[in-house]
């Protein structure tokens, strides 16, 4: 039993760092999408109609198109309302704050994750799995390097709320996997999601969004299928990951997600790397190893 369940961990990080990868692509893709004119909020939208319309095909072709039952709505709602506070929280708030900043305080989820899971989940969480997960936070706070020389108070509550919004979505993740398959719990969710993302991208323009009033050329609509693709690969690895393991085990490898966007930065938008960011980068890679090599022994 115990070997089944170090598979299932294992299929678990492997997902769960695939999921990370494909996130992180997204991101300075994202950046693409904006500096060629379309704004961040639109570009949200466009990727949430491309993944709901993606796995309608998926569950309709293999005949999975399920509702979410009745005992399992209240999980659904937080679902969609974690889905919502970490888009809409996230993105919004680096308008007020520095990316770097929005990134340090989102990224506290994994370990906001491994304080509250033995209420959640029913079991103890090893001194070991916690220092792990504390150096690879570490690690990142390094790599990022942020200034919290000056702070807006309100771009901090709005990173704080996609922080709730994380830490919501891998528990109730977990969760919604004993009554769904992953794909309808991202269909579901997202299919909510649409309405929202077009009404705050038209509410924050006064006016009709971008890509419906003008002509933004084949290479920005290539842009913008490139992060709906990473995104729907990232949803889908996330949420197959937790179907393998529970959120404590799945979380702390997120952390690698920045980590991944700053590689693809400078490949993708040529931005640089610094000093900081090799040696956070390699206090997050150690920790990840150091789970790993010790991922045999009881959490």
């Amino acid at each position: 039993m115990r070997s089944v369940d170090h598979n299932h961990h294992l299929l678990a990080i492997i997902m769960a760092l695939l999921a990370a990868l494909s996130f992180g692509v997204s991101t300075p893709l994202t950046r693409l999408a904006f500096e060629a004119g379309i704004p961040i909020l639109e570009t949200i939208a466009i990727r949430t109609v491309f993944l709901t319309v993606f796995f309608a095909i998926i569950l309709i072709a293999t005949g999975q198109v399920s509702f979410p039952p009745r005992d399992a709505i209240g999980t659904f709602i937080l679902q969609l309302i974690s889905t919502a506070l970490i888009s809409f929280g996230y993105i919004t708030s680096v308008q007020f704050i520095s990316i770097g900043q929005a990134v340090i305080i989102f990224f506290t989820f994994p370990v906001v994750i491994l304080l509250i899971s033995p209420m959640i989940e029913g079991h103890r969480v090893s001194l070991r799995r916690i220092i792990i997960s504390l150096l690879a936070f570490v690690g990142l706070i390094i790599a990022i390097g942020p200034q919290f020389g000056q702070v807006n108070l309100f771009g901090i509550a709005l990173a704080s709320l996609s922080v709730i919004g994380g830490t919501l979505q891998y528990f109730t993740g977990r969760s919604l996997r004993d009554h769904m398959q992953p794909m309808a719990i991202i269909y579901w969710v997202n299919l909510f999601i649409v309405p929202m993302s077009f009404a705050a991208a038209v509410w924050v323009r006064a006016a009709e969004p971008v890509i419906f009033t003008t002509s933004i050329g084949w290479v920005n609509w290539l842009i913008l299928l490139s992060v709906s693709l990473t995104y729907v690969a990232g949803y889908f690895f996330l949420m197959s990951a937790l179907s393998f393991a529970p959120a404590s085990i799945v979380a702390p490898y997120s952390n690698t997600e920045p980590l991944v966007a700053i590689l693809a930065a400078f490949v993708l938008i040529g931005q640089t790397m610094q000093v900081n960011q090799y040696i956070g980068g390699a206090l997050v890679l150690a920790a990840l190893m150091l789970g790993t090599l010790t991922g045999r022994k009881p959490a």
